[in-house]
C-alpha cells in the first residue's frame, strides 16, 4: 500500500518543547569532551578557486577543511586526483553518485533503472580509485507514476545487484534521506538499510533533510550505528513547501532551525567517529574559510 507523507516543519521552539515533555530521549549524553575527534569536509561543488585539483584540494586544506567528497560519474582520473591527494594531504572520504536524481533507481522505465545501476558500478569503482570507502546514494524518489512500495521494491533491486561491486571495491553505499517524499520516517529508512543484511549499505544523514518530518535527534535514535556519515547544512523551518526546499536551505550554517546542541549530544553519546561533510553554498578560499569556521562553530570543534 501506498504511504501518505506528511510534511511537518520542526522549529527549534516544537524541538524543545517536545524534549521538555520528555518525548525525546538521550538529550543528557555525555559532554563533547568525551566524543572521539570529528572530522570535518567539503563537497566538490563547494569549491569554486581557479586552478587545477591540487590548487582546490589546497585551497580546502587551507580553510581548516581535513577532506573532500568527490562526484561521480563525471570525476577527474584516479591519477590526477591521487597526486592532488599526495601534495596536499587532504583525504578523498568518498564520493556522491552524480546521476542518481536524473537516473533514478525507482523509474518505471527498466532502461532508465539500468543505466542507473551502471552509474551506481562506475561511482563504486571510482571511490575505491579515490581511496574513499563510501557513496552517496539518493535511492528513489516517490512521484506520480511511482508509489512509496514501487520505490521501495524497485531500487531494493537495484541495490542488491550492485552489493557484489560494493564488497569487491570495499565500497560502502550510504544511503541518504532527501526530500524525495521516500523514507521520510527514521524507522523507514532503518528498515530499508536492514533489509539487505549486508555490511555495505548504510546511512549518510542529512540533518537539515529529517527537519522537514522531524527532530535530528530522533532520526539518530532511531538509525543509530546505520549512521555512518553526516551532511552539515542548516534550514529554515518556518518556509513552506510552496516556497520550496532551496529557499528553506538557503539558510547559513549556524543561522537556521536545527538544534546544534542536541545534535552533538546525541552523537557524542554513540562515539560517532565519522565524517560530517558541508553541504552549503560555497566560494572561493574566503568563503570555504568562513564555511569551516561556522563548522567548528556548530560542531563545537577546535
Amino acid at each position: 500500500m501506498a504511504r501518505q507523507v506528511t510534511s511537518v516543519r520542526w522549529t527549534r521552539r516544537r524541538f524543545l518543547a517536545a524534549a521538555g515533555a520528555g518525548s525525546v530521549a538521550g538529550l543528557a549524553a555525555p559532554a563533547l569532551a568525551a566524543a572521539p575527534p570529528w572530522r570535518k569536509a567539503v563537497k566538490l561543488g563547494m569549491v569554486h578557486i581557479e586552478g587545477d585539483l591540487a590548487a582546490q584540494f589546497r585551497a580546502v586544506k587551507d580553510a581548516g577543511f581535513d577532506g573532500i567528497e568527490m562526484r561521480s560519474p563525471g570525476g577527474p582520473r584516479p591519477d590526477r586526483l591521487q597526486q592532488a591527494v599526495k601534495e596536499t594531504g587532504l583525504t578523498v572520504h568518498g564520493v556522491g553518485n552524480s546521476r542518481h536524481w536524473k537516473l533514478p533507481l525507482s523509474d518505471p522505465n527498466p532502461d532508465v533503472r539500468e543505466q542507473g545501476f551502471r552509474a551506481l558500478l562506475v561511482a563504486l569503482r571510482h571511490s575505491r580509485e579515490y581511496s574513499g570507502d563510501s557513496v552517496l546514494l539518493n535511492p528513489g524518489v516517490v512521484r506520480p507514476g511511482t508509489t512509496f512500495d514501487q520505490c521501495w521494491v524497485r531500487s531494493t533491486g537495484v541495490i542488491r545487484r550492485a552489493l557484489a561491486d560494493a564488497e569487491k571495491h570495499r565500497v560502502k553505499i550510504l544511503i541518504e534521506n532527501a526530500w524525495n517524499a521516500f523514507l521520510t520516517k527514521p524507522e523507514d529508512l532503518a528498515r530499508y538499510v536492514d533489509q539487505f543484511k549486508s555490511p555495505w549499505i548504510g546511512v549518510s544523514l542529512d540533518l537539515a533533510c529529517t527537519m522537514r518530518y522531524s527532530s535530528p535527534p530522533e532520526w539518530i535514535a532511531a538509525l543509530g550505528d546505520r549512521i555512518a556519515k553526516i551532511d552539515v547544512r542548516d534550514i529554515d523551518a518556518t518556509v513552506g513547501k510552496e516556497e520550496g526546499w532551496r529557499q528553506a536551505l538557503a539558510v547559513r550554517l549556524g543561522e537556521g532551525d536545527c538544534p546544534w546542541a542536541e545534535i552533538r549530544a546525541a552523537m557524542a553519546s554513540r562515539k560517532f567517529n565519522g565524517w560530517w561533510t558541508a553541504d552549503v553554498a560555497g566560494g572561493g578560499a574566503k568563503e570555504l574559510v568562513e564555511v569551516a569556521k561556522r563548522m567548528d562553530r556548530v560542531l563545537q570543534v577546535g
